[in-house]
């Protein structure tokens, strides 16, 4: 049965599982963080994809104070 590590990828930020094999071939590639690797099925986990959205869309809710109105009510 093949070991896997759960790594974060430093050029994308991506959380991934991957091979013990494949990481120490290439270890520079990857930070190694302290979570599960595979299910309970021992099948690895899915990769968790880095965005920046959430974040971009805070600060500029933050700045703005929320949503804000560009037209005026007509009577």
């Amino acid at each position: 049965m093949t070991d896997y590590l759960r790594v974060r990828d430093n050029d994308t930020g991506h959380e991934l599982s991957v091979p013990r094999s494949h990481y120490d071939a290439n270890a520079k590639a990857y930070t190694v963080v302290d979570k599960p690797a595979v299910d309970a099925a021992g099948d690895p986990l899915p990769v968790k994809h880095r965005t920046t959205v959430a974040k971009a869309a805070e600060e500029k809710q933050s700045k703005t104070g929320g949503q804000q109105a560009t037209t005026t009510k007509e009577i």
